[in-house]
């Protein structure tokens, strides 16, 4: 999901190729190189002008089968890094994940944080940054890790706002944690694409970490909340016993860096998200 709407902001600024696992009937605009899996040997063989950046955005998050982490979140990474180095790639960018922190009350992760990853995404996301450092390291590939704190958009189809809508559009119950935790700073996608914009403006060296949030800070409970008034309809909620504390972040780095800050408000975008499925609705009657 980001992936895409990332190549078709991008496009009208920069030549931009895909490489996906299938056409992309979404934006026939944008060039595609077609790799069935791309784990496999074969992604090495795509050709790409000379030194090209690369964006890595794919990634498999809400999996129950361990290997689909494994193969989109290692194995792709380490196939892409070696593209990249075969293709002598001005920049590699890897959208890493806020997760690679893990969980903490009241506290607020810096770049040079202790990593104590959460779930087996955290972990998988961990080593694929770590895969990222080798290649600058050892071939001297330009790279920056962003660590991306919830994003969200209209366009999703999975995720936590998206879940938090259909929950309570579908009457479905949702268990909340102590406090209604955690604490987060969600991040609207177009702000996740102006940083870029910013990003690949630069001239890039060695390599740079950057935590990528949002300046609001809302919990869970906040979030389910807000889109209960927005759709004019009670949440489901349970109440449960799970203390998992926060994932907040310090963004002031990529603010200093790259002078940009977001822009987008998550209760704007909750109304608007919820009326855009109130007007499907009164469509599809």
């Amino acid at each position: 999901m980001i992936g895409g709407e990332i190549a078709k902001s991008l496009h009208d600024t920069y030549k931009v190729i895909a490489i996906n696992r299938r056409k992309s009937k979404g934006a026939p605009e944008i060039e595609q190189r077609i790799v069935p899996e791309l784990h496999d040997e074969s992604i090495l063989d795509c050709k790409f002008p000379d030194s090209p950046t690369f964006i890595h955005a794919a990634a498999a998050i809400n999996e129950h089968d361990l290997d689909k982490y494994w193969t989109a979140n290692v194995e792709v990474t380490r196939k892409l890094l070696e593209l990249a180095r075969i293709s002598k790639a001005k920049h590699f960018i890897f959208i890493s994940t806020g997760g690679v922190y893990g969980y903490r009350k009241k506290h607020f992760f810096s770049e040079d944080s202790r990593l104590t990853p959460f779930g087996v995404y955290g972990h998988t996301k961990r080593i694929g940054e770590d895969l990222v450092k080798m290649y600058c390291d050892q071939y001297a590939i330009p790279c920056t890790i962003l660590r991306l704190y919830f994003p969200f958009s209209l366009f999703q189809k999975k995720g936590l706002f998206t879940f938090i809508k259909n929950s309570i559009m579908e009457e479905k119950e949702m268990i909340l944690n102590i406090d209604g935790a955690p604490k987060i700073q969600p991040l609207h996608c177009n702000d996740i694409i102006s940083a870029l914009h910013k990003l690949l403006a630069k001239e890039p060296s060695g390599l740079k970490v950057y935590n990528l949030c949002g300046d609001e800070i809302l919990s869970f409970q906040e979030i389910v909340d807000i889109y209960s008034q927005a759709l004019n309809k009670n949440a489901k909620c349970i109440q449960g016993d799970n203390d998992i504390g926060d994932m907040l972040s310090d963004n002031s780095l990529i603010k200093k860096d790259l002078d940009w800050s977001p822009c987008h408000k998550v209760k704007d975008f909750i109304y608007e998200h919820a009326l855009n499925t109130n007007q499907n609705k009164s469509i599809n009657v």
